[in-house]
């Protein structure tokens, strides 16, 4: 009876041994689609340039998911796991001038990232002239936010001074010093569009002036004179005149004088 009693409580705590290790084997983990899921990401914009970003996955240590991205210029370091996690993702440059959106998906669960547009730049112009006595001259260059640039110039006598570099629109502004000989032309470079400027080449000098001869002194009239009784004054027309001597008389010049005259 004792004999009997034993074997069968063996065989009591075998059975039991053997469910237990039934049931643990047979344990799964729960699909993303029974799971409590946040998904973040960090950046959630990129510029034109692309760069990397994370993505972090909370949820159950049971709970097994995997990820995708909606867009082949996003690239995922792991696209599956277990529990928390964080991957690292991958995007390529945008080479079109427009803004692209994607997605990436845990289960039902998503967030979205944007890159920027392709980098284009314009300039107001593209060339410029300036006179001989030099100045300043200015340009506009129109180009989106984010988007890097430098203006530079190929001659010494054309400088930037305001605008030597940004990352959004902008007037860059250059001095032009005083040309001293003849034409020339200088160039810019800014965004990697070409800018040229002409300048005038300097004024030729005035003549000299021609001397003046000195003048010649205009000679002194004499003196007129006294006059002779006997002779009329010298001068244009007739003279009369009475007295008590008589006597005749010319003048000299241009007229004639008389002289009549009579004792008393």
């Amino acid at each position: 009876m004792r004999q009997w009693l034993l074997t069968l409580i063996a065989i009591t705590i075998l059975s039991s041994a053997d469910c237990t290790s039934s049931q643990t084997a047979t344990t799964t983990a729960t699909s993303v689609d029974k799971c409590q899921v946040q998904v973040s990401t960090s950046p959630t914009t990129f510029p034109n340039n692309g760069g990397t970003g994370s993505l972090t996955v909370n949820t159950t240590p049971d709970c097994v998911w995997s990820a995708a991205a909606s867009a082949n210029w996003v690239s995922l370091a792991n696209a599956s796991g277990q529990g928390d996690a964080t991957m690292s993702y991958t995007v390529a440059p945008n080479a079109v001038p427009q803004m692209r959106t994607a997605s990436l998906s845990v289960g039902d669960h998503s967030v979205q990232i944007v890159e920027a547009p392709a980098c284009s730049y314009a300039l107001s112009s593209s060339a410029a002239e300036i006179g001989s006595a030099g100045g300043s001259l200015a340009v506009a260059l129109q180009t989106s936010s984010g988007c890097a640039w430098t203006a530079s110039s190929d001659s010494g006598w054309l400088a930037v001074t305001t605008g030597a570099s940004g990352n959004t629109s902008a007037t860059i502004v250059f001095s032009a010093a005083a040309n001293p000989g003849s034409l020339r032309v200088a160039h810019a470079l800014i965004g990697g569009q070409n800018y040229a400027v002409t300048q005038a080449a300097a004024s030729a000098p005035s003549p000299s002036p021609v001397p003046i001869p000195p003048s010649t002194p205009i000679p002194s009239q004499p003196s007129p004179q006294p006059s002779d009784p006997a002779h009329g004054d010298n001068g244009n027309g007739n003279g009369n005149g009475n007295g008590q001597n008589q006597g005749n008389g010319q003048g000299n010049g241009n007229g004639q004088g008389n002289g009549n005259g009579k004792d008393g």
